[in-house]
């Protein structure tokens, strides 16, 4: 099959092909107000200024494209040589060929990667670097009814190191290390394999089965790691009406965590929307399982994989997609054309209230008391302004309040030296985008 798409991509392909040339390029300062919630503590407050800028060069011929993507991104204030602009912070973001036509492809390169609404797989627009991966994407659909994706991509690249050997301290009579000889280690890295399909029964119905398949292999600082994890899940998505839509989940995992712990999570997601031409509400709920007990031999932490964080949990960043729950409720209201108002209100909680409390990085915030029983962590507004300026411009206002509550409330508190009261934590950020 490769090879008749090859073949005949090059066969059909004209000798002069189309120039486009596109940019973004974003700026956003954002400022972290009171991150501990801790009053007393001073000089946490963060203000911060990121800008990036990418250039995008596309060559299309009859079934054949390619693309090369360049980008510069910097932290304001962090370049070693402001005044002449020589650091070398630009590089690759995107390199691909892709041969074929709409209905089957094949990219090889250095790509995005956005599945479905973007939970387990985002582009990463928020990220002043953007996400891309190596890999190789194959397309094939039917009409407007069937389809499929095939894709590999590297997560991690391969590396070569040396072994090494530690003692253990609770044996201090005994030399473990006494004749060891180091010796060279290769790990051929690690890579996740989506597959994916699509069928639509009508504008009510459409499912979408998928299974992605993560394979994680030893590194330095993890000799022994042997981690597989497989991803079986199903979206069903529709649109009953012209206003009304949904969208259900779910997803389950199995593998082994390491050589002699095995891996079992699963994750669960609701949602409905309701838009009119000039407002729309939408309420959603979103559970990842969590482990509770690291000395057993079962991880029960959801591999949440790299999708989307803000557009499901908040844009304070104080939950992930691991131990997690989340209900939503949010509307927006469009008083002129180009303008949009967004108002969202979060529940935050831990899916298992004797597990750990992680961010949106996956960095752990807390722990809970023994034998907690409270799943709660405490409330979550966000407010954004959204003003297109123009086609391809945009200025977005956004500003968001998390006030801890319940066990989330018990966890901050155990991380403050005082006994100030606890005060809310405050995001405040303005985006400007320019695309083409």
């Amino acid at each position: 099959m490769l090879s008749a798409i090859l073949l005949t991509s090059i066969a059909s392909a004209e000798d002069e092909g189309n120039l486009d040339v596109g940019y973004r390029i974003a700026l956003r300062p954002e400022l972290y107000a009171n991150p501990d919630h801790n009053p007393a503590t001073e000089n946490d407050s963060l203000f911060q200024t990121y800008q990036s800028v990418r250039l995008i060069v596309d060559s299309t011929w009859t079934n054949v494209k390619m693309r090369a993507a360049f980008q510069d991104v910097r932290l304001w204030g962090t370049e070693q040589t402001q005044a002449v602009s020589r650091d070398a912070l630009a590089g690759l973001f995107e390199g691909y060929f892709e041969l074929g036509n709409d209905e089957l492809f094949l990219r090889a390169g250095r790509q995005m990667v956005s599945m479905h609404s973007e939970f387990l797989f985002a582009k990463a627009n928020w990220n002043p670097y953007g996400r891309a991966f190596d890999g190789v994407t194959l397309h094939a659909q039917k009409g407007k009814k069937l389809s499929a994706n095939a894709r590999l991509l590297v997560w991690n690249t391969g590396s070569t190191f040396q072994s090494s050997c530690e003692d253990d301290p609770e044996t201090i009579d005994l030399d473990e290390c006494e004749g060891f000889e180091p010796e060279s280690l290769n790990s051929y890295g690690d890579f996740v394999t989506i597959i994916d399909g699509e069928a639509k029964v009508n504008d009510a119905f459409v499912a979408q089965p998928f299974i992605i398949i993560l394979d994680q292999n030893r590194t330095a600082s993890e000799i022994e790691r042997d981690r597989m994890v497989y991803s079986p899940g199903l979206r069903l998505i529709g649109s009953p009406t012209k206003e009304f839509s949904y969208e259900l989940q779910g997803i389950f995992q199995t593998g082994r965590a390491s050589t002699d712990v095995t891996h079992e999570a699963w994750s669960v997601a609701a949602q409905t929307d309701y838009k009119t031409e000039k407002w729309g509400t939408f309420a959603r709920y979103e559970n990842n399982s969590g482990d509770g007990d690291a000395t057993d031999d079962v991880d029960n932490n959801f591999e949440a994989f790299l999708g989307a964080r803000h557009k499901f949990r908040g844009w304070a960043d104080r939950i992930g997609g691991v131990n997690s729950q989340i209900i939503t409720l949010g509307t927006n209201y469009r008083p002129i054309d180009r303008v949009n108002v967004i108002l969202n209100y979060h529940n935050l909680r831990l899916s298992n209230p004797n597990g750990l409390w992680y961010d949106f990085r996956l960095d752990v915030i807390g722990v809970p008391n023994t034998n907690n029983t409270d799943t709660n962590l405490g409330n979550e507004i966000d407010a954004l302004i959204n003003l297109k300026a123009a086609k391809g411009v945009s200025f977005k206002f956004g500003h968001s309040v998390f006030i801890p509550d319940g066990a989330g409330a018990d966890i901050v508190a155990e991380t403050m030296t005082t006994n100030d009261t606890q005060q809310p934590y405050h995001f405040s950020y303005l985006w400007i985008v320019a695309e083409r």
